[in-house]
């Protein structure tokens, strides 16, 4: 539902739109390796026509991990894609097999999300989210089951990981 809201705000058009929701549902599915012309085609239809790149953000969650073949299939994609203006960005959990944390001639980077940094992006999602009107989930939540910051208790039950910010911060909002 999530893509789907920010294909159409994007201006995605509902055919392709409906290609791209049926694209990504399959390679979340299993094993897929897509080929460089059809992840071109999928991409092409992703891009709305006023950017000139498209970052191609891949989220690997903590294991069970998705399927090694499909990871690498990405990765060997990321070079010849780069030229195109299409950059694959890789989350990878640290507990990735040895196997997968071999990228080829791509040089892996480790982030550190500080408290600071993860109420930063609390704070610009909520402004994004609201069009400005709320800047933090203190007026949201206040006098509920949540303690008296509930921005602060978002970020410490998040762990450092922006991911699940993100997705209690959501659970939050669906709650309420």
């Amino acid at each position: 539902p999530h893509l789907e809201a920010h294909l159409r705000r994007a201006g995605v058009p509902e055919g392709a739109r409906d290609y791209i929701l049926g694209q990504v549902e399959e390679c979340t599915a299993g094993d897929w390796k897509p080929d460089f012309v059809a992840l071109m085609d999928l991409l092409g239809r992703a891009r709305p026509p006023r950017l000139q790149a498209t970052y191609v953000i891949v989220d690997v969650p903590p294991p069970p991990l998705p399927p090694l073949p499909s990871l690498m299939s990405l990765l060997e994609l990321a070079l010849a894609l780069a030229p195109r203006n299409v950059f694959l960005k890789m989350f990878l959990p640290d507990s990735l097999p040895p196997e997968a944390r071999s990228l080829g001639p791509l040089e892996p980077l480790s982030l550190v999300w500080s408290e600071e940094d993860l109420r930063e992006m609390l704070r610009r999602r909520l402004e994004w989210a609201s069009n400005g009107e709320v800047n933090s989930l203190e007026g949201i939540f206040s006098g509920t089951d949540y303690p008296p910051d509930p921005d602060t208790w978002l970020i410490r039950e998040a762990r450092g990981l922006p991911r699940q910010l993100v997705r209690l911060g959501n659970r939050m909002l669906a709650g309420r």
